[in-house]
């Protein structure tokens, strides 16, 4: 169902059912595995989709992009902004509601949340058992949902990061693999 190149995709740790994919089209995919349909088709709002990742509890998921944001997507504000979606059939233009885009059909949905980094980023990751992320790119950032700043930021690399991933059993460590 993309229509350009799938750069990244999570799965859903909480309902194994789920997965999502993320695409070179800053197209995202909330897909039912069991099915094999997509539930959401999400235009992005990045330029291209380059991380994804589930939080702990797999209510939500997230995406950064080369636009330096980190969207926040609730399935619940999904779940509502499509059910209104199919009762009005109104496209609005406004910033407070979503919009059908006419060429693709799809519909412009709104992330829940929406944090603003300082530098490029190239991934991310939740923390298994906390309200926590960590993404990579510049630096290594680690994000708590209640801030709309990083808690703290890691530059050990001369180059920036590629990937940065929590450790499932130990929560407190995230490893980091440099450019260099």
């Amino acid at each position: 169902n993309h229509t350009d190149g799938v750069k990244c995709m999570a799965k859903n740790y909480k309902q194994l059912s789920e997965i999502v994919s993320g695409s070179y089209d800053a197209q995202i995919i909330l897909w039912d595995i069991m099915n094999k349909q997509p539930i959401f088709n999400i235009n992005s709002k990045h330029e291209f989709v380059k991380g994804l990742c589930f939080s702990n509890t797999g209510s939500e998921f997230i995406s950064v992009g080369d636009d330096k944001k980190i969207n926040i997507w609730s399935k619940n504000h999904l779940y509502e902004q499509q059910l209104i979606s199919e009762n009005s059939k109104i496209i609005n233009n406004n910033n407070d509601k979503f919009m059908i885009n006419q060429t693709s059909n799809l519909i412009d949905y709104i992330p829940y949340n929406t944090y603003l980094s300082s530098g490029s980023l190239e991934s991310i990751d939740h923390n298994y058992l906390s309200k926590q992320f960590c993404t990579a790119g510049e630096v290594v950032s680690i994000w708590d949902y209640n801030s709309n700043k990083p808690i703290t930021t890691f530059k050990n690399s001369s180059d920036g990061f590629l990937k940065a991933k929590y450790n499932f059993v130990e929560e407190n460590i995230i490893l980091a693999s440099g450019m260099d």
